[in-house]
């Protein structure tokens, strides 16, 4: 059913860019089709790759790192299954890129379409001088002059391309530009020409160099607009997967937001929060695995212990000794009237967990979330500190 459809679905894509280079006297190999995968689940890549798709778009980083990971396994063990695995997809992030997610996209990307600044650029440089490699960019410019949409102005798009090409370990190899979002055709046509005059400056100019040779221009509802201009890559979903059901996996998400997630769902692993009823339902009761709550109070000094303690309303098995207090000899009058028996005294001296292990404990987004009303922590590397707000 998938492949029938991706069949028929390519099929008249490839008629609409023969239709348009017809009608500027281009040839239809001169045009790349680009399949932005971005709403479709790994199934329909699959199907892709397999009947010969050679180049994917992505627009969010995590997602390209994730497909492209998943779909080179795939291929691994269709290798070992002694089939003939089809040719490795080429990956294009389409998409905006932060330059702390650099080193985490470079060895899985053919092409970035998306650089718009120097920084970003330099970033590139120094990441691919690690990996001892050279990344093909193209440079994406705002040619609509929108403000909601990331890419270098036109008027300072030359002197960019300029500076671009000082830098050793990237290959500029032509530009990137999105339509405007409108039905206005004048506009749009305007914008790709605008894109079309400035990469013929910079070719004319000498800027780019000889592998200046690349205009990514155009999406599923436009491409032909970009193709008549001299578009040489269009980027296409929605007219590809058109009729397809689209089964897509979760996004990937960061850390900020697992944590809160997970601190506010309903039956999640944070606390209830307090509200008007709390006196009738008793004190909050924490759903967090005790063994690691365990683990983060023996790192705490006694008085943050007994805060947690009382405001998480924390059972007695998740009480736990800090490390460095001697329990009490057997016999010992103790402070409180009674006398110490034997199971004051651990049977094996807790481990004091290291700073990294606290910083990565997933107890502290938690703490973040729902308790962050009452507590704030602070982390240094002779003890974590938790501070009461209220």
């Amino acid at each position: 059913m998938i492949k029938r459809k991706l069949t028929e679905n390519i099929r008249r894509v490839e008629e609409r860019i023969q239709r348009a280079c017809a009608r500027v006297g281009r040839s239809p190999t001169q045009v790349k089709l680009v399949a932005v995968t971005k709403t479709v689940g790994l199934d329909v890549i699959r199907t892709l790759i397999e009947m010969g798709t050679e180049d994917l778009g992505e627009s969010r980083v995590q997602e390209l790192v994730r497909r492209a990971s998943m779909i080179s396994e795939w291929q691994r063990r269709r290798g070992f299954e002694k089939t003939a695995p089809p040719a490795g997809p080429r990956w294009h992030l389409v998409g905006h890129l932060q330059r702390n997610k650099v080193k985490l996209v470079l060895p899985w990307t053919h092409l970035i379409h998306s650089v718009d600044s120097l920084r970003l650029a330099e970033e590139i440089d120094a990441q691919s001088r690690k990996l001892a490699t050279v990344t093909p960019i193209l440079l994406q410019v705002n040619a609509a002059n929108e403000p909601q949409k990331s890419g270098v102005v036109v008027a300072a798009a030359t002197h960019l391309a300029e500076q671009l090409r000082t830098l050793p370990n990237l290959r500029l190899c032509g530009l990137m530009a999105m339509g405007p979002l409108t039905t206005d055709e004048k506009l749009i046509r305007h914008a790709f020409a605008r894109t079309r005059e400035l990469f013929d400056e910079i070719v004319h100019e000498r800027i780019g160099g000889p592998e200046f040779t690349e205009l990514s221009l155009g999406m599923s509802q436009d491409f032909e607009y970009a193709i008549e201009v001299g578009a040489t890559l269009v980027r296409i979903g929605s007219a590809l997967f058109e009729g397809i059901e689209q089964t897509i996996e979760p996004p990937l998400r960061s850390r900020s937001e697992r944590g809160q997630s997970l601190a506010t769902a309903p039956g999640g692993h944070g606390c209830p929060p307090r509200g008007p009823h709390a006196a009738q339902q008793g004190p909050p009761r924490c759903r967090t695995d005790l063994p690691e709550m365990q683990r983060f109070l023996e790192v705490l000094h006694r008085p943050a212990q007994s805060l947690l303690q009382r405001r998480l309303g924390l059972p007695a098995q998740a009480r736990a000794r800090p490390s460095g207090v001697r329990a009490p000899a057997h016999g010992v009058i103790m402070r409180s009237g009674r006398r110490s028996t034997s199971s004051d005294r651990p049977s094996t001296a807790p481990m004091l967990p290291t700073r990294s292990f606290i910083e990565r404990s997933s107890v502290l987004p938690r703490l973040t979330g729902s308790q962050a009303s009452f507590a704030s922590y602070s982390i240094s590397a002779s003890r974590p500190v938790i501070r009461s707000s209220t």
